[in-house]
């Protein structure tokens, strides 16, 4: 029996043919295991169902959904957030690479720190080759420290609004 809290990761994806497989490739490799993975195309033009469909295929912790007509990235993004299921939701990106221990990194942070109410890292900036560039800390934000713990929604957009977009998925 699985004793992970159920971590559902959500991804809006609209013509990534590029980068989908190796979005993909980084979260099923993932050292965290209790995952399921919902991507909603938003009725890609390109050969992203294609790719998609192989994952699902192969992957049974992956499902793939598909907006019969393009709702906007808005009102995708909207989809992930209401199909999110699980003690935690994550959104990514079709066009990211995830490190293999992210998942699990932020959920033990989460479960250390209840109060917390969403949890954004690192970022590294690669190229169209994957090739990382460079690194851009969390605590390059935070007057040096490695985190903040922002206790609800209301301070979460206040800091947003005072420093910029610090989230990351």
């Amino acid at each position: 029996m699985n004793n992970q809290p159920l971590v559902c990761i959500c991804i809006p994806n609209y013509n990534n043919e590029k980068t989908i497989s190796e979005t993909l490739d980084s979260l099923v490799n993932q050292t965290y295991k209790n995952i399921i993975i919902k991507i909603f195309d938003n009725a890609s033009t390109d050969n992203s169902m294609k790719i998609l469909k192989e994952y699902e295929a192969k992957y049974t912790h992956i499902k793939v959904f598909q907006n019969e007509t393009n709702i906007g990235g808005e009102g995708n993004f909207n989809k992930c957030i209401q199909n999110l299921e699980g003690e935690y939701g994550a959104l990514y990106h079709s066009d990211d690479v995830y490190e293999p221990t992210i998942v699990e990194e932020q959920v033990k942070f989460l479960l250390e720190n209840k109060e917390c109410v969403a949890v954004s890292t690192d970022m590294n900036l690669i190229d169209e080759n994957s090739k990382r560039l460079y690194k851009v800390p969390m605590k390059a934000f935070f007057e040096n420290k490695e985190f903040i713990i922002i206790d609800n929604q209301i301070k979460m957009l206040k800091k947003v609004l005072e420093i910029g977009n610090f989230i990351v998925c």
